[in-house]
């Protein structure tokens, strides 16, 4: 196993629109995040998007999530900078670690120090110089928040 907890090199990457296709063409459902924010835009303006009336309450944010190249389409045009969520839980069968450095932690260190490793699997960086690491949910196994506690890394 390769030990992956350790900054992930820059390369060019391709757009938010870009990713946001490909990965709906996997079959991922996707959604916009507001990039001040790093949340789903407003339940509203999502919906005023495609022209339709803002979802019930509880309805809306992640799960307007969608794999529809033209709703994605929709969304990045009004919103080029959108950031891009994924729809992650029981319901994709997708789960992330969120390894963040910031607020003076680091949590790569965290992991070096405990010397947990992070198995091979697709992997980007954040903003902070963190990185989201992407692994399906195995049947059988315990949640991963079983496993790890909040604040670990």
């Amino acid at each position: 196993m390769i030990d992956l907890a350790q900054p992930i090199a820059l390369r060019n990457a391709p757009s938010s629109l870009d990713y946001a296709r490909w990965l709906a063409s996997l079959g991922v459902n996707v959604f916009p995040l507001n990039p001040a924010t790093k949340r789903p835009f407003a339940n509203a303006d999502v919906a005023a998007v495609l022209g339709r009336p803002a979802p019930v309450q509880g309805e809306g944010g992640l799960k307007l999530a969608t794999s529809d190249a033209a709703v994605i389409g929709a969304w990045w045009t009004a919103w080029p900078s959108a950031l891009l969520g994924i729809r992650t839980g029981s319901v994709s069968g997708l789960y992330v670690l969120d390894v963040d450095r910031k607020n003076d932690k680091d949590g790569f260190a965290t992991i070096h120090a405990n010397n947990w490793i992070i198995p091979n699997t697709v992997a980007t960086q954040t903003p902070s110089g963190g990185g989201h690491y992407y692994f399906s949910i195995p049947r059988g196994d315990p949640p991963v928040w079983s496993v790890l506690r909040p604040g670990d890394v």
